[in-house]
């Protein structure tokens, strides 16, 4: 999953917010948390709307890899720029 994400980068692929989704939640799935929240700093940086979504993506996958630190760091970022956070927001930040 990692490998098909670097050949989208090598292609100039650009990602809109269903892509950049799909593989932030494929990095999570892998315990790849450093990945998901590099691409989603990546994505949101260029071409992408961060959203509950993509917020909720990179949390989970901080959850998973126990880094608490991180999670709390995209929550804060959540709240600051106003953005609605659901039960999976909370349920993820609580748990890393």
């Amino acid at each position: 999953t990692l490998a098909l994400l670097e050949d989208l980068r090598r292609c100039s692929f650009e990602m809109d917010v269903y892509v950049a989704s799909a593989s932030i939640n494929a990095c999570r799935k892998v315990s790849a948390w450093h990945q998901a929240v590099q691409l989603f700093r990546e994505v949101t940086g260029r071409s992408v709307e961060a959203n509950v979504i993509l917020y909720n993506g990179a949390l989970s996958a901080c959850q998973k890899g126990s880094e608490w630190v991180g999670a709390l760091q995209l929550f804060a970022e959540m709240a600051s720029s106003c953005m609605e956070r659901d039960i999976i927001t909370y349920g993820a930040a609580i748990s890393a």
